[in-house]
């Protein structure tokens, strides 16, 4: 099948932040046999195409965007919905304190039931589920795709070539949990860095490749799931990867992948694998034999089962 990003709904700066979520979807697309194509200023209401967009309304002429779209071409063009989001965060669709935020949720509240399905990389879906129905909503899992690795081979290099000990892909500074776990980390002698929201991806795998270990820390502690985007990221370029754990997340695969903590144990984990003289081969090892067990085509294979897209991709 032949599917169409439209990126008209982004900002310049949120085009960088979303590129993760771009990234992937184009990969398991074309690891499945399928393409896609991408364009800022235009759908494509050819016959066979399905058109995407990924959740992110701030503006009335985004939210206008979807809707003369729908005028002009009724149900007859497919059109999909991409969301990271839980509807439930507090520091982001549930923040009532926050006017962007609060914007954001009533923009898609109104768009959503203009589109035929929805993607979702949070596994909490329920109230998209209320808007377009269970059979038209699908959670999609990351993972491995070759297509994904754009760093280099990092086995055999000590502690000592790298510049960073601990990287958090991401904004470190963005939610005073993530300040304070990775303040307590440099107050313990752990150089620490992070790439901010806005690095583009050559300038992030940069960094990337000069850091020994990575961190994924939520945004706060009332956050009910990991990032799969983050690991995915991480994971896909050997970059072993500290994660929370979390008795109730939903994204328990993840555990077997990547060595995990108590959010109270992080930092003194993060003293115990640093302390490992092989964490380079470790990661290239997580890579190689762990995330190659969940390849992206398994993961993302509920997204392509909804039944208007199996009856368009026939038999």
């Amino acid at each position: 099948m032949e599917f169409h990003l439209y990126l008209g709904n982004h900002l310049d700066a949120g085009l960088v932040t979303a590129s993760d979520v771009f990234e992937v979807v184009r990969a398991a697309l074309e690891d499945s046999g399928h393409s896609l194509t991408l364009s800022y200023d235009h759908f494509r209401p050819d016959a066979g195409v399905v058109n995407l967009v990924q959740e992110y309304f701030m503006l009335d002429e985004h939210v206008q965007a979807i809707e003369a779209f729908r005028e002009a071409h009724g149900r007859g063009v497919p059109l999909g919905l991409i969301t990271t989001e839980d509807f439930d965060d507090r520091l982001v669709l549930a923040d009532e304190n926050d006017p962007r935020q609060v914007r954001r949720r009533e923009s898609l509240l109104r768009i959503l039931p203009a589109f035929d399905f929805v993607w979702s990389t949070s596994p909490y879906v329920d109230k998209f589920h209320e808007v377009l129905g269970e059979e038209n909503v699908r959670y999609f899992g990351h993972g491995f795709s070759e297509r994904l690795r754009v760093a280099a081979d990092r086995r055999g290099r000590p502690r000592s070539d790298f510049e960073i000990d601990v990287l958090l892909v991401g904004n470190g500074t963005s939610t005073p949990y993530r300040k304070r776990v990775l303040q307590e980390l440099a107050d313990s002698g752990v150089r620490v860095g992070h790439t901010g929201g806005v690095l583009p991806t050559f300038a992030r795998t940069s960094v990337l490749e000069n850091s020994y270990l990575g961190i994924d820390l939520r945004r706060g502690e009332d956050v009910r799931f990991i990032s799969p985007g983050r690991l995915s990221y991480c994971g896909n370029n050997a970059l072993l990867t500290l994660t929370e754990f979390i008795e109730t997340d939903k994204l328990a695969e993840w555990y077997d992948i990547m060595p995990s903590a108590e959010p109270h144990r992080l930092v003194e984990t993060v003293q115990t694998l640093l302390a490992k003289p092989d964490l380079s081969d470790l990661g290239e090892e997580a890579y190689a034999f762990g995330l190659k067990r969940l390849p992206l085509t398994q993961t993302f294979a509920p997204a392509l089962s909804i039944r208007r897209l199996v009856e368009m991709a026939g038999p």
